[in-house]
C-alpha cells in the first residue's frame, strides 16, 4: 500500500520498497523480493530526513506545516531534526501555529521548541497562533512560555 522510493543510485535500478520491508521491482514484474541486509530496519532509515528545500525546511517542519502530528512523530523518531528553521526563520512551531493543530503543537513542544523564537519579522509562534484565532494552540504556547 504505502511505499517508499528508494534513490536510483542506491539500487541501481528503480523500485519501491513498503514499510514492511519488502521491495517491488521496477524491472517489469510484480514479483517482491526480501530486501537484503537487516530485515529489522526500517524502510524510512533509505531516506535523508534532514534533506532540506531551497527554504531550508526539511520533512518534519513540512509535517508540522500540514498539521499532521502522527507524520511529525515518525520523522522524529527517525533522526529529523524537529529545530529545522527556514530561511526566514520560521520554526516548526511557527508552522504549526498557521495550522492550529493542538497534536502537533504539543508534540513539537514536548521535543523541546521554544514558543517564543521570534522569525525575521518578530513572530513567535505564541503570536502565530493568536494572529491566526486558533485559541486551543495559543492556551499550549501561553503554557509553556519562558517569560
Amino acid at each position: 500500500l504505502l511505499g517508499l522510493r528508494v534513490p536510483d543510485h542506491l539500487e541501481g535500478k528503480a523500485n519501491t520498497t513498503t514499510l514492511d520491508g519488502k521491495r517491488k521491482g521496477g524491472g517489469g514484474g510484480e514479483q517482491e523480493e526480501e530486501r537484503e541486509g537487516n530485515k529489522e530496519e526500517p524502510a524510512a532509515a533509505l531516506l535523508d530526513v534532514n534533506r532540506v528545500d531551497s527554504e531550508s525546511m526539511n520533512a518534519l517542519f513540512h509535517a508540522a506545516l500540514a498539521g499532521h502530528a502522527p507524520a511529525v512523530a515518525l520523522l522524529s523518531e527517525a533522526g529529523g531534526d524537529a529545530r529545522c528553521v527556514s530561511n526566514s526563520k520560521l520554526t516548526a512551531l511557527h508552522a504549526a501555529a498557521l495550522k492550529g493543530n493542538v497534536d502537533t503543537v504539543k508534540l513539537l513542544l514536548e521535543l523541546g521548541l521554544n514558543p517564543e523564537a521570534e522569525n525575521d519579522g518578530g513572530l513567535t509562534a505564541t503570536i502565530v497562533a493568536k494572529l491566526y484565532k486558533h485559541s486551543g494552540t495559543f492556551a499550549l504556547y501561553r503554557a509553556n512560555c519562558v517569560r
